[in-house]
């Protein structure tokens, strides 16, 4: 009975110090992080955004216009669109072999950019000097700093842990599913730093423009093979001429079977003669 009282006793006392080390363990993780915290400088991470929409003179020549000052502000288009709508269309005879077609359409775009923060500004003013009218314009900023701040400090904690973990695997109380899911959580976190960072880096801005009604006419080719035919008198002149050359070929024809056609016209004449008799008798 004794000796199971002093094997409880034991217990309680090796539990004790079990649970006293944890405390103290997780007690000086939270220490850790918090010194982490107070010692690290928080870094400016602004994420800047602007969109804008307008009216051009010209669409085409105003996403080259575009195109160009990114470029020239160390600026990247990743999306352009231009795209042309025809409303109306006509086609009338414009000559003997061609057409003038009249086109009524309307022309609009999209450009995103992304431009370096600094140059946001410029940017936009160099944009609104090539536009006719501006429906609407907007700027906006978000600071991540914070957010940025924490989840490097969790991307810093997790690592610990899955460090941590390496050392229970090779114990046998953490599973490699276990690991791997730390793995892709740290992974996932620097990430989204790194997608901070890059929107950091450069601004996206998204431009919508458009043009007024438009009317464009081109001479081209009358494909209708009935206009492409010659004048009445050629076409006249062409019909003698083709008739006299059947008819030349139609007497060589008679020519070339004479024989033929006499021995046709002796046969008829002596049908004719018998049946006379025939009728007569």
């Amino acid at each position: 009975m004794k000796r199971n009282i002093i094997a409880l006793a034991l217990c309680a006392i090796l539990f004790g110090c079990s649970s006293e080390k944890k405390t103290k363990s997780a007690d000086t993780a939270l220490i850790n992080v918090e010194k982490e915290a107070a010692q690290t400088e928080l870094v400016s991470k602004v994420i800047k955004t602007a969109d804008m929409r307008f009216k051009v003179k010209d669409a085409v020549k105003t996403k080259l216009q575009i195109s160009k000052i990114v470029a020239d502000l160390e600026g990247t288009i990743v999306e352009s669109t231009i795209q042309s709508t025809t409303i109306d269309q006509e086609r009338v005879a414009y000559s003997v072999d061609s057409l003038q077609e009249t086109t009524v359409f309307k022309a609009e775009g999209v450009i995103i950019a992304r431009i370096p923060p600094a140059y946001l500004n410029i940017f936009s003013d160099l944009v609104t000097a090539t536009a006719e009218q501006v429906d609407s314009a907007r700027m906006q900023a978000s600071n991540q700093s914070i957010e940025y701040l924490r989840n490097s400090l969790k991307t810093k904690i997790r690592e610990d842990a899955l460090n941590e973990a390496k050392n229970d695997a090779a114990k046998g109380s953490k599973s490699a599913e276990e690991i791997i899911a730390m793995k892709d959580g740290i992974v996932d976190r620097k990430i989204n730093s790194m997608d901070v960072n890059e929107r950091t880096k450069l601004s996206t801005v998204t431009l919508s423009f458009y043009q007024d009604k438009g009317v464009r006419k081109v001479i081209m080719a009358n494909d209708d093979l009935r206009d492409n035919r010659p004048a009445f008198f050629n076409r006249l002149g062409l019909g003698l001429n083709s008739g006299w050359q059947m008819f030349k070929e139609f007497l060589l024809f008679v020519a070339h079977s004479w024989v033929f056609i006499l021995i046709a016209l002796i046969g008829f004449v002596s049908y004719k003669y018998f049946r006379s008799k025939q009728t007569q008798a």
